[in-house]
């Protein structure tokens, strides 16, 4: 390439850069116009803000406690200005010239007399959250031996006081502050303290009426709130919803000794039967889970149907034979008979739904729950054949149906009763004890 072609090819190049330089700078100050234009209007914008906020705080002051001080200042410091000068123009001006008054957020009197005391607590009138703890009656409860060793030398300690509230007795629609004094004492002879026993429970204020009227709302069906709007309306006395929450924990714990004697007899039992129902417990999503014998019956409420409530709350009867359905918390079951009527309602779903071979596979499996479910027991071979009649049932069914894999699983479960006489094949008793918590889910 010559020198002259090279040198038109920088200039060509030259051209084009200062081309692209002016295009760039025209750019640049069209961004910068644009801006400063943004710039600006949002300047006016905040300036409108700012006079609107300050219109509605001098608007908002109308609005205020008349006995405090501004929060905004600008309506006080007004009628404060305005004040001042009506003073000072009727010669009543101080020499500090602050009107006399206190000023905002002081510790002035707030124009009570000289002398006079200053009252404490919500203005006159005010009804209150609590309840008053002046006892209508008092109730002194003494005790005359010790508790421990049986003797009656004591000496007397201070005495325990506790307040409890309960309806006045026989028909009365009146509650009343009851206030028990129990005498304590302690033996000269072993040392115990030994303190007399009120008619109340702990963990609640409220009395053996009391409990019963918020048990018997809630055993029907009434949430926390429910019941505390009824005792209000009913009976004039006001009761938090945690309130009566608590008396319902209290009842409960002073049942635990009960509820363990209930679940300690049912893990003696030879079999039991358990089956878990959705609830509404408070507006809440809930659950009620059942262990059931012939003479017993362990219920729970939990918020949860996972495996772990059975954990918790029955672990002393997991190593005992029982009767469930299908749910899958209850394969962790060492020994576990699978409910005959819900596999059989869910085999006459399939039938009726589909038809067909679904319809023979079903009489075949009644037919053989009729053929078992009067018997006692088996030998280990026959409960066998029985498993792999059942298996061969499953096979009936398309590969992957949902009622083929739940059959073949039920399958090893289906004849446990067989192997304990008395068992029986199906959780019918646990049903019936659980049928009225499955008709307050649908009630409520």
């Amino acid at each position: 390439m010559s020198r002259k072609s090279e040198t038109a090819l920088l200039r060509e190049e030259l051209a084009r850069m200062a081309v692209e330089n002016r295009e760039l700078r025209e750019m640049v100050s069209r961004l910068e116009a644009a801006s400063s234009r943004r710039i600006a209007a949002l300047a006016a914008e905040n300036d409108r803000l700012r006079l609107e906020i300050a219109e509605r705080d001098r608007r908002m002051g109308k609005y205020e406690n008349a006995h405090a001080p501004s929060l905004t200042g600008s309506l006080y410091n007004e009628k404060r200005a305005a004040f001042r000068k009506m003073m000072a123009e009727d010669g009543y001006a101080d020499e500090d010239g602050d009107g006399g008054g206190p000023e905002p957020g002081g510790d002035g009197d707030g124009g009570k007399a000289e002398g006079e005391p200053s009252r404490r607590g919500p203005p006159a009138g005010h009804v209150g959250a609590s309840h008053s703890n002046k006892a209508g009656r008092t109730v002194v409860l003494r005790v005359h031996r010790c508790g421990t060793c049986g003797r009656g030398h004591l000496r007397k300690l201070p005495p325990v006081v506790k307040m409890v509230y309960d309806f006045a007795g026989g028909n009365s629609m009146m509650v009343e502050c009851v206030a028990y004094v129990m005498r304590r004492g302690s033996c000269k002879r072993c040392g115990g303290i030994t303190t007399a026993a009120a008619p109340a429970i702990s963990g609640t204020s409220f009395g053996p009426g009391i409990l019963g009227f918020i048990e018997e709302y809630y055993a029907g069906r009434c949430t926390d709130q429910t019941i505390s709007y009824f005792f209000d309306a009913l009976y004039g006395f006001a009761v938090t919803q945690n309130a009566v929450w608590n008396a319902r924990k209290a009842i409960r714990d002073l049942l635990e000794g009960a509820y363990r004697e209930i679940l300690c007899h049912i893990a003696e039992a030879p079999f039991v039967q358990l089956d878990e129902s959705p609830i509404r417990m408070n507006g809440r999503q809930g659950y009620v889970w059942l262990a059931t014998i012939r003479d017993a019956t362990y219920i729970v409420a939990a918020s949860s149907r996972a495996a772990a409530v059975l954990d918790i709350h029955f672990s002393r009867i997991l190593d005992v034979p029982a009767v469930s359905d299908g749910y899958v918390v209850y394969n962790m079951l060492p020994v576990r008979q699978r409910c005959w009527v819900h596999l059989l309602r869910e085999a006459e779903e399939c039938a009726v739904r589909n038809g067909g071979s679904n319809t023979s596979c079903y009489f075949r499996l009644l037919s053989i729950y009729r053929a078992i479910k009067g018997r006692e027991s088996a030998d280990s071979s026959e409960c066998i054949a029985l498993e792999r009649a059942v298996l061969e049932i499953a096979s009936s069914y398309p590969e992957g149906h949902k009622f083929r894999i739940k059959l073949e699983g039920a399958a090893p479960y289906l004849f446990t009763f067989l192997r304990h006489p008395g068992m029986p094949p199906h959780n019918n008793g646990a049903e019936l004890e659980i049928r009225d918590t499955a008709v307050l889910h649908r009630n409520v």
